[in-house]
């Protein structure tokens, strides 16, 4: 196992790490939506 190896394994962890935050702030974006034309 060498250095490219882990960095590999870092930038996927990395990637797959963005990925659910993005996830999780358009799921909580949607709600907001919903809360406010609920809300009208």
């Amino acid at each position: 196992m060498g250095i490219d190896n882990l960095h590999k394994e870092m930038a996927e962890m990395s990637n797959d790490h963005l990925k659910s935050i993005v996830e999780g702030c358009d799921q909580k974006i949607s709600v907001y939506r919903l809360e406010l034309e609920q809300g009208r």
